[in-house]
């Protein structure tokens, strides 16, 4: 299905004329720098900024960072990866080898080392799969013939088996990649324009095609690998789409965020209607950064961040959508 979304038609939205703001408790010890993602779970905020997980409750005090760098006991080399599962709050570490589990009370519950097995057969990043184990991006083997990109890893991440028939072409990590409609993860690659679908049996298939008409990076010979993608398009920063992110499926909606021209925008397809809209949002300060997050099919976070401090601004999509 091709969902097409028209991004000079995007609607524009200060977020001075909103007053649900939450400032983040700003001490020295908690600033934030760039927001990598974010997490809005049984009213606690989880931040991934710059290698570190801040935990903040709905009133935006701090509660605590969820362990730190280091060689330490229950400390990690890098996130590489979180999520979410069975109550508890899960980060990858490739450097350290292990997978650390933690409450979200920012306590270690367990940490699994990753097996042998799936050393050589690595992963990237991961989503729980609705029937056990895991589906992850597989890490890339330095060419686009000996690099799946799609696996299965059990319980334990050990490898199973690759899934459909796509190939890395970089050794480019971009983030997060997954999420899950159902029983079906969905899968998209953030230089490309198509959601994929992997169902419980492994097979994958392409589910929506996104267009942003006359802004899509197009076909070219000249065009080989992700970083010659991300070079053309910075050829034209204001001119092309790109960084497709935070894919989410309702029912009834498709939505998801990209890249425009510096600014983060959140796109919402309606299903039923085909209709599709999409929203920027600025803030009272040029140096100010905004990032939007969509964490379910009512509700997106957008977070203003400054020098000094950062706010968070819960948006319901729905309000969204019937104010357009």
């Amino acid at each position: 299905m091709v969902v097409t979304v028209d991004v000079d038609e995007a609607h524009m939205i200060d977020t001075r004329g909103m007053n649900n703001a939450v400032e983040l408790d700003s001490g020295d010890s908690v600033l934030l720098g760039r927001i990598d993602d974010f997490y809005f779970v049984d009213s606690v905020f989880i931040i991934n900024s710059q290698k570190k997980l801040s935990v903040f409750d709905i009133s935006g005090d701090f509660l605590g960072n969820i362990s730190r760098l280091g060689r330490g006991p229950d400390e990690y080399l890098g996130i590489n990866d979180t999520w979410l599962k069975d109550g508890g709050f899960y980060i990858y570490d490739m450097n350290g080898k292990q997978v650390i589990k933690y409450d979200l009370n920012t306590r270690a519950i367990s940490s699994v080392t990753v097996s042998p097995d799936a050393s050589s057969n690595p992963f990237q990043t991961l989503i729980p799969a609705a029937n056990g184990g895991y589906v992850g991006k597989m890490i890339f083997q330095g060419s686009a013939e000996v690099s799946p990109e799609l696996a299965f890893y059990d319980d334990n991440f050990s490898f199973k088996s690759t899934i459909g028939d796509l190939s890395l072409n970089s050794g480019l990590t971009l983030g997060k990649t997954f999420s899950r409609y159902n029983d079906e993860i969905l899968y998209w690659r953030k230089l490309d324009y198509t959601i994929y679908s992997i169902d419980l049996q492994g097979n994958l298939s392409a589910k929506y095609q996104i267009d942003f008409p006359g802004r899509t990076v197009p076909q070219s010979d000249e065009i080989k690998d992700d970083y010659d993608k991300i070079d053309f398009i910075n050829s034209r920063p204001d001119y092309y789409v790109s960084l497709l992110s935070d894919v989410i499926e309702t029912d009834g909606h498709l939505i998801f965020c990209y890249i425009y021209n510096g600014v983060k925008y959140l796109a919402v397809y309606d299903k039923t209607t085909r209709d599709s809209a999409s929203f920027g949002f600025t803030a009272d300060s040029a140096d100010a950064v905004v990032n939007i997050f969509p964490v379910s099919g009512d509700d997106a976070f957008a977070l203003v961040s400054s020098e000094n401090n950062t706010s968070v601004y819960r948006i319901n999509i729905k309000t969204l959508q019937h104010n357009t």
